[in-house]
Formats: C-alpha cells, structure tokens, sequence
C-alpha cells in the first residue's frame, strides 16, 4: 500500500515538471528580471515606493537616466533635439550635446563625451562578453535562428576606415562613421569592431553587422535584384540594418540614444537615410520595451 502512495505522488511530480518545462516563456518574461519568469511583477515587491525612495537621494538625476527615458520623454527628445546646431559640441559616438567642459578630444580629432569614455571597451574578453549578449538578444527580440560561426576581430580606428575606405574629417558637428563591419570571405564571416568603442556604440554596430550576416545568409540577391534592381540594392540592406540598430536600442531601454539615431538617420539623404525611412513606413517603430510587431525579418522575399 505503502508503495502505491509513493508511485502516485512520484508521478504527480512528473507531471507538474512536465508541464512547466513545456510552458513556453516569452521573450520578454525572459528579459524583464522584475517577472522573476511568471507573468507579472511580484506584488510583495513595491517597484514604485522603491524608486521614490531612492529619489528622495538624488538617485533619480544622474547620467544613466537619459538612457531610461520612457516613451514620453523620447518624443520630447525628438522635439529638441537638432545634430546639426551652429556653435553647439556633439559626442562624435553617442550625438549627444556635448556642455561644459566634460569631454576629451581624441588624436584623430574626435570629441568624445565623458560617459562614452567611461564605458569604452577595452579589452577582447569585453568585447566578446558583450557580442554574446547582443547576439542572444537579436535571436529573442527578432525570432531569428543566429547559429553562424562569426569571428570577432578588435581593430583601430586607422583600420576600419582603411578597409571600408571612409575618410574622417572631425568638426565641431556630429560626426557619422563606421565603427565597424561585417565581412563574408573564403573563410567565412567576420565581425570587425572598434577597440576602444564605448559600450552602447558597440552594441549598435553589432546589431547592425549581425543583421547583415543575417541577411547574406538568408536573402537571395538575384531575387532582390529583380525585384528592386540593381542601383537600389544597397538601399534595400542597410536601410534594414539601420532599422533593426535602432529598434534594437528601443528594445534594451536605450530610448535617448535611439532617438537620437533615428532622427541622424532620417536626415542623411543616402542609402542608409532613404532606406531606413521606406523601412521605417512598413515596420512602425516601438519606442518601448514591449516585444512583437511585424518586422523585417519576417519576409526574406520581400522585405520593402
């Protein structure tokens, strides 16, 4: 008797692990630490009473808070923001407006705020730590299969513009440039990035260097050609590239920064720029951390 009880809750237990391994978690219960993997926010903590606390000590005015802007506030960033003002600094890695005396200026000319310095990455192990999580990320946000062997290479800055053969002339202004690329040869692909990058700049790159490894993996060109000839072809790759960069930043929180780019970007009158805007009228962006929603990677046939 003993041991029928025994077998019946053993195989109880078998069943309710059975059935919460097979529950499928989204990839927002996955991200969001808050949910603990349930469903919503535990209602013992209190979130709320948490950060009013904290701002009663001037936790809330620092600089990491531009990066957690809500949505609110990321369309007030739109209405005042201007890359392009006479007699005004930018960060030539973040584009943001650079006051005071609070920022160096590189060899190369480039000026470079304090918090983009403070996070630079140095070393090949952060880059590598960092590259892993991005891709993770991409796979989770965009419902992608990742699994390319990628090489990351670190690089300088003479390097990169050498080999994507873009010449830097630095000016008070926001300066747009590549801090990186993605290479398909005999060998298979490469991720070339910046040594030195600032955190949030490199994970921008990554994003949009992973998107084309994506896309040279799973797009067919002859078909691309014809159906959006050949002149408009560059248009057609990095508009989505640009696209998925900066709703990647809205996705992680980084709503400033994301901004930011998006309104550069609109403004460039080149492939980057009128691809992004085609990209941008199909595929809304969302400027939160909410999941979901059509993008481009949903139609390899036909992106645009």
């Amino acid at each position: 008797m003993t041991k029928k009880i025994q077998k019946r809750k053993v195989k109880t237990v078998e069943t309710m692990e059975t059935s919460e391994t097979n529950e499928k978690k989204t990839p927002y219960q996955e991200h969001n630490f808050l949910y603990f993997g349930g469903q919503e926010t535990e209602k013992s903590l209190d979130v709320d009473g948490t950060i009013a606390y904290l701002e009663q000590f001037g936790l809330g005015e620092n600089p990491l808070e531009q990066a957690r802007e809500s949505e609110e506030n990321a369309f007030h960033v739109e209405d005042d923001y201007r890359p392009d003002r006479k007699g005004v600094h930018y960060c030539d890695f973040c584009a943001a407006v650079i006051t005071g005396v609070e920022y160096e200026v590189l060899d190369s000319g480039l000026e470079r705020c304090l918090q983009c310095t403070n996070s630079a990455l140095r070393t090949e192990e952060q880059f590598k730590r960092l590259y892993k999580t991005v891709h993770r990320n991409m796979e989770a946000f965009f419902g992608i299969n990742l699994n390319i062997p990628v090489t990351v290479r670190m690089v300088n800055a003479k390097k990169i513009a050498k080999m994507t053969g873009m010449r830097l002339v630095p000016t008070p202004e926001f300066d747009p440039r590549v801090l990186g690329f993605a290479r398909r040869d005999k060998e298979g692909f490469s991720l070339y990035i910046e040594n030195g990058s600032p955190k949030i700049a490199a994970v921008a790159t990554m994003a949009h260097e992973l998107t084309h490894i994506w896309q040279y993996v799973n797009w067919n060109d002859r078909l691309l050609k014809r159906q959006y000839g050949a002149r408009n072809l560059l248009e057609v790759y990095e508009g989505m590239a640009k696209w998925v960069e900066i709703q990647y930043l809205f996705y992680i929180n980084e709503i400033a920064y994301g901004k930011r780019q998006e309104i550069i970007t609109m403004m460039r009158d080149d492939e980057y720029g009128r691809g992004f805007i085609r990209y941008r009228q199909k595929y809304p962006l969302t400027y939160h951390t909410g999941i979901g929603g059509l993008t481009p990677f949903y139609n390899s046939k036909s992106p645009l």
